[in-house]
């Protein structure tokens, strides 16, 4: 191990409370100096649950009134973010293409789960095959489908690692359809990606025009529901029911209350469009979860809860000094 460098550290959620006038527990500062990164110049380290002194600080920061109004952007301009994020998310893909998001190969290591669907093809269901082929033992693939796909960085190395599964997935931007569309894996007929939009009322119809009722086994939301609007994640969870057959499951995974990220919004002026929700400089958005509300969500929509909770981790930069508190929701739910 390396020798721990003199000098201090900075912990950027601890400086943006201090900013602004939260104060810094005593004991945080002094293990902040005394823990130094020892071992590579960037390290991630697993939390075992989020700290109760930052959430703490982090409730007193975001729910005083004197920060309120310079934080929250105007009616009409929160108005229009939240309703045509569709619209911002396609000018996002087309002048990213495919090169902003890296692949998501730790799919297997955040849902273990996941890796077992490659063994364990299922047996025909009536509304998918004739009742004899079911009672000589005929079987198809599991199928999984990703909302929110974009441009494939989940599906095409699910599709790699799970060679007996069928694929769907869809997004809003249209454009990030077409750059999947493009990728040498897709062409293998596994897969069928399309454009439909979750958010919307209707949701649940548009999906079945791609989907059948009742056919998919696992549906991931991966970073998606943040970028809707609070009030139309209903619609989607809504929709999820719908194609989901009995006992099927949705995993998710997406930003936590009082991420660093969160965090770094409040020092930002007119960008907070509602509890949790903020717009980012693109006018793409991100809500912010707590497992509470997720489990709300999906219970209220017929689902149960499998398991539900926050994976916290502090990521130190040892060339900057800087240490950064991060937390992400992960849960997975069931079709009752």
């Amino acid at each position: 191990a390396m020798e721990e460098e003199a000098g201090e550290w900075h912990d950027q959620f601890w400086d943006i409370c201090a900013k602004n006038n939260v104060v810094v527990p005593q004991r945080q500062q002094q293990q902040q100096q005394a823990s130094g990164a020892r071992l590579s110049e960037v390290t991630w380290t697993d939390l075992a649950a989020p700290d109760p002194g930052r959430e703490d600080a982090a409730r007193r920061l975001f729910t005083d009134p004197a920060h309120e109004q310079e934080q929250s952007a105007p009616h009409d301009l929160a108005e229009q973010y939240a309703s045509n994020a569709s619209e911002y998310w396609e000018t996002f893909y087309n002048h990213m293409d495919n090169k902003f998001f890296k692949d998501r190969n730790c799919l297997f290591t955040q849902f273990p789960e996941i890796a077992k669907l490659a063994d364990t093809p299922k047996v025909s269901r009536l509304t998918l095959r004739p009742l004899w082929l079911c009672a000589v033992g005929m079987t198809t693939p599991q199928v999984l489908f990703e909302a929110g796909c974009g441009v494939g960085n989940s599906i095409f190395p699910l599709m790699k690692a799970l060679p007996l599964c069928t694929f769907y997935g869809c997004d809003f931007s249209s454009h990030a359809i077409d750059v999947l569309k493009t990728h040498p894996d897709y062409a293998c007929g596994r897969c069928h990606a399309f454009v439909c939009d979750l958010a919307s009322p209707d949701a649940d119809t548009a999906l079945l025009r791609s989907v059948p009722a009742g056919s998919v086994d696992v549906a991931l939301l991966v970073f998606v529901l943040s970028a809707i609007a609070p009030s139309n994640h209903a619609n989607v969870v809504r929709a999820l029911h719908r194609v989901l057959a009995p006992g099927g499951c949705v995993f998710v995974r997406d930003y936590g209350q009082y991420d660093l990220s969160q965090m770094r919004f409040f020092t930002k002026k007119h960008r907070k469009l509602g509890d949790n929700f903020y717009a980012r400089g693109d006018g793409t958005c991100t809500y912010f979860f707590s497992k509470e509300r997720l489990e709300q969500l999906f219970n209220g929509a017929g689902f149960s809860t499998v398991f539900a909770g926050y994976d916290t981790k502090e990521l130190r930069n040892r060339k900057k000094r800087l240490s950064m508190y991060r937390v992400w929701v992960k849960a997975k739910f069931q079709k009752e």
